[in-house]
């Protein structure tokens, strides 16, 4: 019954969804949250604050994870379209949000409880696959590096010769292209391992790790010193980012 109400809509892009939980004491640590629904009648009313809730902004479809009865549990919640007195974005950063919730009611239809398992259980593979999803971005990010080092090191030149002629250069290029291939090949070990069932949460979390840390070095190891002073003038990729 759940999926007939959400899924749809989700389906046709007519909502978008986010997932909420983060507080300003508590990330992945549960027993640290505070955001509390409460059940009145056939409604929760829920109270609390949420932090860096990227894709949240009014009319969003919410998966919230919340206290009910002082277990950590998942409501969906219907954002309304626009902020009113028990609804309100604490931090105005684009699409990456803090909120509000002061005495919001939702529907106690709303409490997600699968066949198997909890509503946390769906929570978490979601997580799961969002750092998949991180690996594979960076493996996309650091493409669009290497597409933008090779021709520039072709170009730019140092006492007579390309500096793609230089050792340094050219173990830079080497460097990033390993980084690359081995965001290629975390993503579709843990992919398989969720297709196949598993639950794959350690594999995913090195997953995330690596793939952050990779682009973190590939930008400012590789990319940024290999482009020089150049990196930072309005326009370039690199620059625009850091000035952003």
């Amino acid at each position: 019954e759940q999926k007939q109400r959400w899924l749809p809509k989700l389906a046709s892009g007519e909502r978008l969804s986010a997932f909420a939980l983060t507080e300003p004491c508590a990330g992945s640590d549960l027993t640290a949250l505070r955001t509390r629904a409460v059940l009145q009648g056939d409604e929760y009313v829920v109270s609390g604050e949420k932090l860096f809730i990227t894709n949240v902004v009014p009319g969003r479809t919410i998966g919230l994870v919340c206290l009910v009865n002082d277990k950590p549990a998942v409501l969906i919640v219907d954002l309304p379209e626009e902020e009113n007195e028990h609804f309100l974005h604490a931090l105005k950063h684009t699409y990456n949000r803090g909120i509000i919730f002061r005495d919001f009611r939702v529907p106690a239809t709303n409490l997600l409880v699968p066949p198997r398992g909890s509503g946390l259980t769906i929570a978490y593979h979601g997580l799961n696959l969002g750092r998949i999803a991180l690996c594979a971005n960076a493996a996309g990010t650091m493409r669009q590096m290497l597409a933008n080092m090779s021709p520039s090191a072709k170009i730019r030149g140092t006492y007579g010769e390309p500096i793609e002629k230089r050792e340094l250069v050219r173990r830079r290029l080497g460097r990033l292209a390993g980084l690359i291939v081995s965001c290629d090949a975390l993503v579709a070990w843990c992919s398989s391992l969720i297709d196949q069932g598993y639950r794959g949460e350690r594999e995913c979390i090195v997953a995330k790790i690596f793939g952050s840390e990779a682009m973190k070095e590939a930008a400012i190891e590789l990319y940024m010193k290999t482009h020089g002073g150049r990196s930072f003038l309005a326009g370039h990729s690199f620059g625009d980012n850091v000035h952003e």
